[in-house]
């Protein structure tokens, strides 16, 4: 069991990605079927074991003054040793501030095993689909690549999940600078 950390994104940004998503499902590409509970997202982090109410206090603190930011992918990738298809994002100085600041404030909590996503390290990246078969792989990413707009969205809230493979459970859900969803 590990606790992921995620940047989700504003209802119309979603509906994009979910899109996306439904489409890529329907020409049954890679292991990323659509599930309509998952929200897509781009990871902050994972860590191995965390203490779930003084993580939060400190989560909580932190993004009271945070505002609801803006991201734009223009780009798309592929991490060729995972096999998975993502959205990449313009990686701005916002962005990888407040993700380094996340990692500042959970120094302490074991993240052994998840180093690449650690400050210095990080790919900020929205998946689309993961395979470790090369023609899933090479179909995901032609379909991609021939569908691809880019589009831009709001990070409007930060959840933490805690994480039992296959299954993610929603612990908390942290609205920036209380964003009403």
């Amino acid at each position: 069991m590990h606790y992921s950390l995620e940047m989700i994104f504003d209802n119309k940004t979603e509906e994009k990605i979910n899109s996306i998503l439904l489409d890529l499902a329907e020409i049954n590409a890679g292991l990323l079927s659509f599930d309509k509970n998952a929200l897509p997202h781009m990871t902050i982090g994972n860590w191995n074991d965390i203490e779930i109410n003084e993580c939060c206090e400190k989560i909580k603190l932190f993004l009271k003054d945070i505002q609801p930011f803006e991201v734009s992918f223009n780009s798309i990738g592929i991490f060729p040793t995972s096999g998975c298809v993502y959205l990449s994002p313009v990686v701005t100085g916002n962005l990888l501030n407040f993700h380094r600041k996340i990692h500042m404030l959970l120094s302490d909590c074991n993240h052994i095993g998840w180093e690449y996503y650690l400050p210095d390290m990080w790919v900020p990246h929205c998946g689309l689909d993961i395979s470790t078969n090369i023609n899933q792989i090479c179909k995901t990413a032609n379909f991609v690549i021939n569908t691809f707009e880019p589009l831009s969205g709001t990070i409007n809230n930060i959840n933490l999940y805690e994480c039992c493979e296959p299954v993610k459970r929603l612990i908390k859900k942290f609205p920036l600078n209380n964003f009403q969803s």
